[in-house]
């Protein structure tokens, strides 16, 4: 009787060995990776097979469907909120890439992001801009109807056909922030739901970021005694909430 309530005869441990844990992950990933239904009932199997037991089939199937239904849900919503004519200024997301003959720039328009093509004398124009520079642009915001995924990893809604490009901005809008990755510090030039994302953030703040580390092109000296090695090319800028090492 003394032992049924004996608290050393206990010995608590997890319901899922390594193993369990690892098939579970699989079929999240699965069902975010290839938001297919077919994909995560395959890894499911997979565990009732591999372990002979029901429970983990269960998880597998919550799991892994839960990723195929928020990993829909995130796609279909990287869709233009706003199409048709634009005129005016416009920052430059990350460096203009050439392609043959052309030069894709992403430029971001009222808090979206487009690809242009550039040819020509616009392609001239643009040549020599960098990340975080506002240009004068005039044209159409349309869908993405072809290679969808890819630009989609890119946060890109969709296109912008250029018709006119005028010379860069004699102002300079952005928000210079230094952020530390990796024991590294790097400079970020901040705009517009970027910029406002960050103007409240102090010292010792945490933010979530996406983008790009890049060397240092220019002010190199100036950067060096800040201990800055490079810069970054801000893509997104999260709630500070989600880099925070307490809300992990």
């Amino acid at each position: 009787m003394m032992r049924a309530y004996d608290p050393r005869g206990m010995h608590w441990r997890h319901p899922f060995g390594d193993l369990e844990v690892a098939l579970v992950a699989l079929a999240a990933v699965m069902g975010v990776w290839t938001q297919s239904p077919a994909w995560v009932g395959a890894v499911a199997a997979g565990s009732l097979l591999a372990r002979r037991r029901p429970v983990l089939l269960l998880v597998c199937l919550v799991f892994g469907l839960a990723g195929v239904w928020r990993s829909r849900v995130t796609w279909d919503g990287a869709t233009p909120r706003h199409l048709g004519h634009y005129t005016g200024w416009v920052p430059v997301v990350g460096d203009p890439a050439p392609f043959n003959n052309g030069l894709r720039v992403t430029v971001e328009i009222d808090g979206e992001r487009f690809d242009a093509w550039a040819y020509g004398s616009s392609r001239r124009r643009l040549l020599d801009r960098q990340a975080g520079e506002f240009v004068y642009v005039d044209g159409e915001r349309r869908p993405q109807t072809s290679n969808v995924r890819r630009p989609r990893l890119r946060h890109v809604v969709g296109r912008f056909d250029l018709q006119v490009v005028g010379d860069p901005a004699p102002f300079n809008n952005g928000l210079r922030v230094t952020v530390e990755i990796d024991d590294e510090r790097f400079d970020a030039w901040a705009y517009g739901s970027s910029r406002r994302r960050l103007l409240d953030r102090q010292a010792g703040d945490f933010v979530y970021v996406d983008g790009e580390r890049r060397p240092q092109t220019s002010n190199v000296r100036r950067a060096r005694l800040r201990h800055v090695v490079g810069r970054f090319d801000l893509q997104v800028v999260g709630d500070w909430r989600e880099g925070s090492p307490l809300y992990r």
